[in-house]
């Protein structure tokens, strides 16, 4: 069953879903208040640096003239390793992170915490585990030598 859920959703809807989990949790189970002066502030500038990394990632794939769609990583043309891409194998799904991480921070639950590791685990099982095998298939050696020097996450 596991296996019919990989690349079967756009990360956008997923990490949309997860925001909408984080804030109605934070309602259901406020497990107590993050307390900063700055809430806002902090809020906006990781939700905003969060966006400025997916979008720096995808004008690395649009300058590379290859595909953003990661639920079809087999019409990949080329292998995208610069930019972003040498820090990170996945900057578009740390900026969601630091994004949902964001939003944690601005409805200033506790609660929201313990949905981050989730969004990870799934970002991992449902797309970069399969993304990575499609791609490795691809582009061989190339990829692999990708794999062994630029971390998944950070």
């Amino acid at each position: 069953m596991m296996d019919r859920l990989k690349l079967k959703f756009p990360p956008a809807v997923q990490v949309l879903v997860f925001a909408v989990i984080i804030w109605q949790l934070g309602k259901i189970y406020p497990m107590g208040f993050i307390p900063l002066a700055e809430n806002g502030l902090v809020a906006i500038t990781l939700v905003l640096l969060g966006a400025l990394i997916v979008v720096f990632g995808g004008i690395a794939f649009r300058k590379a003239k290859t595909t953003v769609d990661p639920r079809y990583p087999a019409n990949s043309t080329s292998l995208v390793i610069l930019g972003v891409y040498q820090y990170t194998r996945n900057p578009m799904y740390v900026g969601m992170l630091l994004s949902l991480t964001g939003l944690v921070i601005y409805f200033g639950k506790f609660s929201g915490f313990f949905v981050l590791p989730l969004f990870i685990w799934t970002m991992n099982e449902f797309q970069i585990k399969w993304e990575e095998k499609a791609l490795l298939e691809k582009f061989g050696d190339s990829y692999s030598n990708y794999l062994k020097n630029v971390r998944r996450w950070l």
